[in-house]
């Protein structure tokens, strides 16, 4: 099935910045793939995209931990969206 087909739009992840690696300003998950998209750097979020509204859409919880600078999102688990599937139209 196509994203149309399932009414989703392939949307950034929030967590990466779209590059599917783990941010560095994230301490707590430096280098490598990204928690959030699995890598994949974009996720399928049902139309019409909505922010999450826990964090704003950032994708970073929004409760500040002094060991690791930055969690999660434990609403969105990082991805910055509600609605979203853990997959891409590449896939």
């Amino acid at each position: 099935m196509t994203p149309q087909e399932l009414n989703a739009s392939p949307c950034p992840c929030r967590w990466c910045g779209g590059t599917g690696i783990n941010n560095t300003i994230h301490l707590r998950h430096p280098g490598g793939a990204c928690r959030a998209c699995r890598g994949a750097g974009t996720l399928l979020v049902w139309r019409p995209p909505r922010p999450c509204p826990f964090c704003g859409g950032t994708g970073v919880d929004p409760v500040p931990n002094a060991a690791f600078r930055s969690i999660p999102c434990r609403n969105c688990s990082g991805t910055g969206w509600i609605d979203y599937l853990l997959t891409t139209a590449d896939e």
